[in-house]
């Protein structure tokens, strides 16, 4: 989630120009191929007064046969004190935040353990979660308060890892962080253990036993106070700071209904071994994996504002929503290069509008998704570049949730629309998808050809221009500015009356009383330029 008020500095980035590191960091060259990630054992301390980390990963991989060489991920500010296979060192070089290791080839298909051991300062974010790194940062009470956010940055800016969205370790991670804070020290999955060790540090043991993806792998550090719950079987882990302790009653039951919604429209929660956990941060959010973090202050709206500036916004508590959310689309569903991130960010902003819905009715949900159009820029394309590390637009958040709204005018059967929406989290759930299949997924499930529409939406900056044209008894209609095989089904109102258009850039005409006066757009529009002649 680096989102939102920001979405114009990701759409900025994403115009500089490829560089080897890009190409490094986003390939899928034979040295990641090559090897598919089982588990990560990742033992770490974590020295608070330098801002450091040192320790290792131990990564259990199954390694194709005729492999001489494979990468790791680490970033260059980071040392990399050793490599080592079967007890012995392994010769590696390093380039730019690559590392490519030489391990022994294999004439089969074998299961390897590569321990990566290192030591250094990872990056220091200044603005979490838009810029990634650690943060340090002091809670009302002058305990530190301690995370890390890498959405974008990357995994490998504070472990070594495969930092790719293409391969996620298949049975887990077992994490143990050591600090010489007496403090609680979280991270994703279930506490395994947290003991004292001989020099007066204390080491906690998370273990996370579905897929995870690199970037999710996180840890928090705080005086935190834990309140466990268990909601129709499902374990509910709240870690908050002890100064806001008081507030977790009401945060508890916003949870819960969230969740329930959620489980309702998406299909149960996808990580139920894992449990859901819900941890206070040093920054406003991020979709950490079975430990969401949570920065919003207990209070409604984005930070206390209604980014749609339609009312709506402050019905309910953007960062819950919207990064628990996150855990059907992201988590769960997760694109292989993140050019196709609008799957990742334009569901789970849909998301926000499936609890409005839930929760307060389809009229709010409407009044909020049609004042975060005001908010789509159509800069650059949403689909970034393959291969080389590129988002696309930041408009992948609230144009992407206006394109699935589209596709639902578009089936015009709202009961045929949520079941398509909970069927794709089922179909694709703990899956690594790219935008083609899931654009493929709503081919067949509205039958109808929406390759150009994705086209037009995801792959240019193009608003499609509906013309129509009141001509005494009948409507006029017609796209200006799309390809011929473009073709939806729009609604609109004609003197407030619902009028379902197939339109297509061929003129076509539809009956209405004489007199109409006008054609305006419903609530709830599809993304298209309204243009009254």
């Amino acid at each position: 989630m680096r989102l939102v008020v920001f979405a114009v500095l990701l759409s900025a980035l994403s115009g500089f120009s490829q560089t080897k590191k890009d190409s490094l960091k986003g390939g899928l060259r034979p040295e990641r191929l090559n090897y598919d990630v089982l588990h990560y054992d990742l033992n770490i301390h974590l020295d608070v007064p330098s801002k450091s980390v040192s320790g290792f990963n131990a990564i259990r991989a199954k390694v194709q046969a005729q492999t001489p060489e494979i990468q790791i991920d680490l970033a260059e500010n980071l040392v990399l004190d050793s490599i080592i296979l079967n007890k012995q060192k392994c010769t590696y070089k390093r380039i730019e935040g690559a590392v490519f290791v030489t391990i022994p080839v294999s004439s089969a298909i074998e299961e390897r353990e590569i321990e990566v051991y290192y030591h250094g300062n990872p990056i220091v974010a200044r603005n979490a979660p838009w810029d990634g790194g650690l943060v340090f940062r002091k809670s009302k009470s002058g305990a530190p308060f301690v995370g890390v956010a890498v959405q974008g940055l990357g995994a490998s800016a504070w472990f070594p890892c495969k930092d790719s969205q293409s391969d996620e370790p298949d049975f887990g991670v077992d994490f143990q962080m050591s600090t010489s804070e007496n403090l609680p020290l979280v991270s994703n999955g279930r506490l395994i253990s947290n003991s004292q060790l001989k020099n007066g540090h204390t080491v906690w043991h998370w273990r996370v036993t579905e897929p995870i993806n690199a970037y999710n792998i996180t840890f928090y550090l705080g005086k935190f106070q834990r309140f466990e719950e268990v909601h129709k079987g499902l374990d509910l882990d709240f870690w908050m700071l002890e100064e806001n302790a008081s507030k977790f009653s009401q945060f508890k039951n916003e949870t819960i209904k969230m969740l329930d919604c959620f489980n309702a429209a998406f299909g149960e929660y996808p990580f139920s071994k894992d449990g859901f956990k819900l941890v206070e941060a040093p920054y406003l959010g991020m979709e950490h994996q079975s430990a969401v973090a949570y920065g919003n202050r207990y209070s409604k709206g984005y930070a206390g504002n209604d980014l749609s500036r339609s009312g709506a916004g402050m019905l309910f508590d953007f960062i819950l929503v919207h990064e628990a959310g996150h855990e059907w689309f992201g988590n769960s569903i997760t694109t292989k290069d993140i050019a196709d991130m609008w799957v990742h960010e334009g569901f789970t902003t849909y998301s926000e509008i499936v609890y409005l819905e839930c929760a307060e009715g389809k009229d709010a949900a409407y009044q909020y998704l049609d004042g975060i159009k005001d908010l789509i820029g159509n800069d650059i394309p949403i689909i970034g570049r393959y291969g080389i590390n590129e988002e696309g637009s930041g408009d992948m958040y609230f144009k992407g949730a206006n394109i699935i709204q589209t596709i639902r005018n578009h089936m015009n059967d709202d009961a045929k629309f949520k079941e398509a929406l909970k069927k794709m989290c089922l179909t694709y759930q703990k899956q690594i998808v790219t935008s083609a299949e899931i654009e493929d997924f709503w081919t067949r499930e509205t039958a109808s050809n929406l390759k150009p529409v994705f086209d037009i939406y995801l792959r240019t900056t193009e608003i499609p221009k509906l013309e129509v044209k009141i001509e005494k008894s009948k409507l006029k209609y017609r796209w200006l500015n799309v390809p011929a095989d473009f073709v939806l089904r729009v609604p609109v109102l004609v003197d407030n009356k619902l009028v379902l258009l197939e339109v297509e850039s061929k003129e076509k005409s539809v009956s209405i009383p004489k007199n109409t006066k006008s054609v305006q757009p419903v609530k709830g529009a599809s993304l298209v330029k309204l243009i009254v002649r």
